[in-house]
């Protein structure tokens, strides 16, 4: 699929957001001549112990494969991409995942402005359950 898809597309860049590609996306994409980017948006081998959809005694197997496909992905991949400096080894690029909330003057802003607080995906704590909820806790209505 991700051979096929690289052929179709021909891209100078791929981008390989989750474990599962980063094993053998970079070396499929090499082979194809287009350069790739591994993403590591979380610690994987942490957050696999609080993944309900992992089964109790799957966990730590699944953050150790998870390490390894890493690993594996950084040695054939042509840059890596961190969502936070915590998870950056020498030489990966971090580019915070943080909301905006500056829009930019060359673009009218869509809709009057909401009170509104949006967060897609599991909130646990390590995913900063707390956090969060002081955020909320501090805004008016």
């Amino acid at each position: 699929l991700v051979a096929s898809a690289i052929r179709k597309n021909q891209p100078d860049i791929v981008l390989f957001p989750d474990p599962e590609l980063w094993a053998f996306g970079p070396i499929i994409a090499r082979m194809l001549r287009a350069q790739s980017v591994i993403d590591i948006h979380e610690d994987y081998r942490a957050v696999s112990y609080g993944r309900p959809w992992i089964p109790k005694p799957m966990r730590r197997l699944f953050g150790s494969a998870t390490s390894v496909l890493m690993a594996l992905g950084r040695r054939t991949c042509s840059a890596v991409l961190v969502a936070a400096p915590e998870l950056a080894i020498n030489g990966d690029i971090t580019l915070r995942n943080l909301p905006s909330t500056v829009t930019p003057k060359s673009e009218k802003p869509r809709c009057a402005p909401r009170k509104r607080l949006v967060y897609v995906g599991a909130v646990t704590v390590d995913r900063a359950l707390w956090e969060m909820l002081e955020l909320a806790k501090d805004q008016p209505d």
